[in-house]
């Protein structure tokens, strides 16, 4: 396989969509959407995320950072791989302020992980191994260094993110050979997964329809009673709540500014956590923005009107000396 291609092609796009809107970079759609949420609930699906502030954890082929913007403030240690340099300067600039993460250019198929770590994630990177063997082999340098992994790929690669941020780069990869079937339609010729190691789960993070995602627990698969399957740690619901538990955190330790930019951020995302749109609203209260608080603690009781939303939000109406709207805090039962 020649890398150089690829690394060529991605420091090339990288260079030519620096500061635009891609759909590869800093789109707000993507970065911010229900998808990325969606994406990172998944690859965590089978972590106690509480960990994660204990974990060294790698992004194998991190571009540039979307789903490590969202993972780097709660793990202890996080190593950034990619085999663009472009990306990796792009990291640096969004996480240079972060002392725990690190950035590491790789050499395609041929990088392995030289220490032990916690847990790989890497989205859509391996997509681009159009080859079994390096596929199988990368997989396996992963496992020898990693405790759990999760891998994802692309099921439809003619439907790959960049065909719609950068039609050239279809043809420029043809034309050089390079941009082949991706390894998730290769699975069913080369069905070589050792038995018992990985599990593959087939989800829908998005509109491309069902993606394989690569599966390495801490407990070996083959200690699973046949039926029962793994234990399921993380849903984007679990998640919003961690999230939402280090919002309060930040709050409490006087950081109402980044506590409330997450806040915001899983809101537009569409959550559907009463707590976030109640600490959303006791924020915005605090900081005298009403019409907001009164929006976020209505969003928050709309959601089976809990008793500590209703409190707050009749709060906020007496403060103004208005009644509470009756339909809208009616009371528990």
């Amino acid at each position: 396989m020649d890398w150089s291609v690829y690394k060529a092609f991605w420091e090339k796009y990288l260079q030519e969509t620096a500061g635009t809107e891609t759909l590869l970079s800093n789109d707000p759609k993507r970065m911010k959407g229900r998808h990325a949420y969606a994406t990172l609930a998944t690859l965590l699906r089978y972590v106690e995320i509480e960990h994660l502030r204990d974990m060294r954890v790698v992004d194998y082929g991190c571009g540039t950072g979307r789903l490590a913007r969202l993972i780097a403030p709660f793990c202890r240690h996080l190593i950034l791989v990619d085999v663009s340099v472009e990306a990796l300067r792009e990291c640096q600039r969004r996480f240079g302020h972060l002392s725990h993460v690190e950035y590491r250019l790789a050499d395609g198929s041929d990088w392995v992980i030289p220490e032990a770590v916690d847990y790989v994630y890497s989205y859509a990177a391996l997509i681009y191994f159009s080859d079994a063997d390096s596929f199988w082999r990368t997989i396996e340098g992963i496992d020898r260094r990693a405790d759990a992994f999760a891998i994802h790929l692309h099921n439809a690669i003619h439907e790959a993110p960049h065909m719609t941020a950068y039609p050239g780069a279809i043809k420029e990869l043809h034309t050089a050979k390079f941009y082949r079937p991706s390894p998730a339609t290769l699975l069913d010729r080369y069905p070589s997964a050792p038995a018992g190691r990985y599990m593959v789960e087939w989800h829908e993070p998005d509109v491309r329809g069902q993606d394989p995602f690569f599966y390495k627990m801490s407990q070996a698969l083959s200690a699973i009673t046949p039926g029962d399957g793994p234990s399921l740690q993380c849903t984007r619901g679990r998640l919003d709540k961690f999230l939402c538990r280090e919002a309060e955190r930040w709050y409490a330790n006087g950081d109402s500014s980044r506590a409330l930019d997450l806040l915001l951020e899983l809101a537009g995302a569409g959550t559907e956590s009463w707590e976030i749109y109640n600490n959303l609203g006791v924020i915005a209260f605090d900081r005298s923005n009403v019409d907001l608080a009164i929006t976020c603690l209505k969003a928050a009781v709309s959601k089976g009107h809990p008793t500590e939303a209703v409190s707050n939000l009749e709060a906020v109406y007496r403060s103004l000396g208005r009644e509470p709207e009756d339909r809208l805090v009616a009371k528990p039962q």
